[in-house]
């Protein structure tokens, strides 16, 4: 994302598997189990923009790769448990 000419990072993606780098020369035959989008929260201004600009393109992906989106525990990806991440750090943001 950028802000005034300023690019700032809101996320992480990381391949799943060790050691959680991509093949940048070679991306068109790489093939991997999956991959991670994370963030921390002190890393951002607005943790609740950045887990939904971070949830919005792990929806792109997983449809666009026909892939399974999975929490940390790798379970299905639920809206009850994005709304419990979401108000975790609507929390967050009061302290």
């Amino acid at each position: 994302e950028r802000h005034d000419g300023v690019e700032i990072q809101q996320f992480h993606v990381a391949n799943i598997l060790e050691p959680g780098t991509f093949p940048v020369g070679s991306m068109a035959e790489f093939e991997s189990t999956g991959i991670i989008l994370f963030f921390q929260t002190s890393d951002v201004a607005n943790p609740g923009e950045a887990f939904e600009n971070m949830l919005n393109v792990a929806r792109e992906l997983s449809q666009r790769l026909d892939a399974s989106l999975v929490d940390a525990e790798m379970n299905e990806l639920m809206p009850d448990k994005i709304m419990s991440i979401e108000s975790q750090l609507a929390n967050l943001s009061r302290l």
